[in-house]
């Protein structure tokens, strides 16, 4: 149903469906139809009043519910109503009303701040649903515990072949407990973030996404947790790249000889200045042009020692180092490339196999992370935090002198950029593949561009 029209006239009947969410997927599923891709509804989830009526006519018909109707009389709220329904069930049974709390927080993959906050009040904030209603969960000895049924396991030993079997059913609760914690964080939502940030500590859960004894799916919304945590938060900025970029040929010692010059000047206030090292007539002709033009006068000066702009701040990546520390985000990176680079060995057609799942909700949720990571800079921060401690004056002079120093700076320089070159090299043929292409390009012996990076 993606018929606005009809969603809207549906939705009018909401407080006949959602008293019976639970017992069955489909009812569940009809809800999550109504409500889905639908702007105005879900915005207003929030503050969609329950009949009374009806609730009292679902209580009369279900006598086991007196104990809880009191609760549900106080709230009559959507949010309030799809939670009241987990004490109706066996605990640990209905994953499915966790799914559409999850569903009603987002809006084409974009947060709906106020439908989390509801929900993470109702959920994690009333410790006495959530110790009797989740999976409790715990860190201890740099372990995550798992609590439920009064017994405690360790997470990373947690899943063995026969835990798999015996506790499936509250697996596949804690996957859409953990998926839901994971979307009440998305989009920076400070609250949510901030109070699960001591629970999923970044050290513990990169060791859950490299354990492959841990479930695909479940690595997968730890990699979606560390996106939305450590990664997605305030105050990081996306790095804006410049649109042109020109190559000068520059004699290095000869530009910071007339850097150090001018700032000389500036510093004792001599009112000698040089002439310019080019003059109109000269660059008509085409000379001195491998030179940069420095224009040696107080007012471009004082432009030149201001402090960078917002813009140009901007462009950096602001991570705090007790955020993450450069050791774990070392360990991100190459976990990232190291999949990336399983991954894209399968789609060489003489390693794919007939019917194998090249893709899977961990790719996705990888694919989703390393975005945000370059969108923030954080395969480059080496150099960019080397850049930053340079004593160069700030301005167009200062920012070519450092990209003439950089080619200089091998080790670093080289192995930042082919950190880059790499991730393009292993991220190009799962962004692009077709097997039919493929098969037809490995046929004629043809090699892709993105294959001879390194």
């Amino acid at each position: 149903m993606q018929n606005a029209a009809n969603q809207a006239y549906v939705f009018k009947f909401i407080n006949f469906y959602v008293p019976h969410v639970g017992n069955g997927h489909f009812i569940s599923d009809l809800v999550v139809e109504i409500i889905r891709n639908n702007e105005k509804i879900m915005y207003g989830l929030h503050e969609v009043p329950m009949s009374t009526k009806m609730l009292n006519m679902t209580m009369a018909s279900h006598a086991h519910l007196k104990a809880v109707q009191p609760m549900r009389l106080q709230s009559h709220t959507f949010f309030s109503e799809v939670v009241s329904k987990f004490q109706e069930f066996e605990t640990y049974e209905k994953r499915e009303l966790l799914d559409l709390l999850n569903i009603s927080c987002l809006y084409q993959d974009q947060a709906i701040y106020i439908n989390q906050d509801k929900v993470f009040k109702l959920i994690y904030e009333d410790i006495a649903f959530r110790s009797t209603q989740l999976i409790d969960l715990d860190v201890r000895d740099d372990e995550l515990i798992l609590t439920f049924e009064k017994q405690e396991h360790r997470f990373s030993s947690f899943f063995s072949q026969e835990n798999l079997y015996k506790y499936r059913k509250e697996i596949d609760f804690l996957k859409s407990q953990l998926d839901l914690y994971a979307t009440l964080c998305s989009n920076r939502n400070y609250s949510s973030a901030g109070t699960f940030s001591n629970l999923f500590k970044l050290e513990i859960i990169i060791k859950y996404i490299m354990n492959d004894n841990i479930p695909e799916d479940i690595r997968a919304i730890f990699v979606k947790l560390i996106t939305t945590i450590h990664i997605d938060k305030e105050p990081r900025t996306v790095q804006e790249k410049p649109n042109l970029v020109r190559v000068v040929d520059v004699d290095l010692q000869e530009v910071q000889k007339k850097i150090t010059r001018a700032k000389s000047l500036f510093h004792y206030g001599s009112t000698s200045y040089p002439s310019s090292p080019s003059s109109p007539d000269d660059v008509a002709k085409g000379k001195n042009r491998n030179k940069i033009y420095i224009d040696n006068t107080p007012a471009k000066l004082s432009l030149l020692e201001k402090e960078l702009s917002p813009h140009e701040k901007s462009i950096t990546p602001t991570i705090k180092e007790e955020d993450i520390t450069e050791e774990l985000l070392e360990k991100l990176r190459n976990f990232v490339l190291s999949y990336l680079e399983e991954k894209s060995e399968l789609c060489k057609i003489e390693n794919l196999t007939t019917g194998e799942k090249l893709y899977n909700r961990l790719t996705y949720e990888v694919i989703q992370m390393t975005g945000k990571m370059l969108k923030f800079g954080m395969f480059n921060i080496k150099l960019v935090k080397q850049n930053q401690k340079t004593n160069f004056l700030a301005g167009t002079a200062h920012s070519i002198v450092r990209m003439v120093q950089m080619d200089s700076e091998k080790q670093t320089h080289t192995k930042t950029f082919s950190g880059l070159e790499k991730l393009i090299q292993h991220l190009a043929p799962l962004l692009e593949f077709d097997e039919e292409y493929f098969k037809a390009m490995h046929r004629l012996g043809v090699q892709r561009s993105n294959s001879t990076f390194l």
